[in-house]
């Protein structure tokens, strides 16, 4: 088809064509006007009790504190896994997510495999104001302390031997987010142009076999009388 055929057939179906500006200046109205949401983030870094020997808890990393975050990670989230991403960089609101909270922690294997190198639980947390997504973030991290708590004293560690948790940052920034509104417009125009000649190609095609079956049926049978 040629871009005059197309232009031909766009005159023809102008109607299809109206329809679809209608509904694509409603949908360009609704990505201009879309708002943007709030993020944040911290580490909830768990740590090994204080000691004469290691008395920079910061600085001491084991597999049994790796597996105590893993832990408390699978506590918090129900058993649930979180679903896997390329890269532990990728930011809840970067997978799309405009309204909720992951708990993870960072897998340096990405998608493929398991690499958890740190004692350490990524929260994020994606809001439609500032205010929900910092009352969000202190519940759970409020939640991961309980939870560590709650399973070592239910194997009676003794108060002085009891692996803590911190945060970092201790005071989370939150970020308000917009995303490209110029590139997302510019991407619906494009859809909606191509979806709006393929309609009307379609339309087109769907009316012009109707209109020779028709004309089938009406025509005059060979040996007389109508088909």
């Amino acid at each position: 088809m040629t871009t005059h055929d197309l232009s031909v057939i766009l005159r023809r179906r102008w109607y299809v064509v109206v329809l679809g500006l209608a509904l694509l200046a409603g949908t360009l109205h609704v990505v201009a006007s879309r708002p943007g949401v709030y993020w944040t983030q911290v580490d909830v870094v768990v740590l090994a009790p204080k000691s004469a020997r290691y008395p920079n808890v910061i600085e001491q990393t084991s597999a049994s504190l790796i597996a105590m975050a893993g832990l408390v990670e699978r506590d918090v989230n129900g058993g649930a896994h979180p679903p896997a991403t390329a890269s532990a960089a990728v930011t809840l609101a970067g997978e799309g997510v405009r309204d909720g909270y992951s708990i993870t922690m960072p897998n340096g294997g990405g998608q493929w495999a398991n690499d958890f190198s740190r004692p350490v639980i990524d929260v994020q947390v994606v809001g439609p104001s500032e205010a929900t997504v910092r009352r969000r973030l202190a519940v759970l991290v409020d939640r991961i302390e309980r939870t560590l708590d709650e399973r070592q004293a239910a194997d009676q560690v003794p108060s002085v031997n009891r692996i803590t948790a911190s945060s970092s940052p201790t005071a989370a920034a939150v970020l308000h987010l917009e995303g490209s509104t110029k590139k997302a417009m510019a991407v619906t125009l494009l859809l909606g142009g191509a979806l709006i000649a393929v309609a009307a190609v379609g339309a087109d095609r769907l009316l012009a076999n109707r209109t020779r079956r028709v004309r089938l049926v009406r025509a005059p049978h060979p040996l007389g009388g109508n088909a």
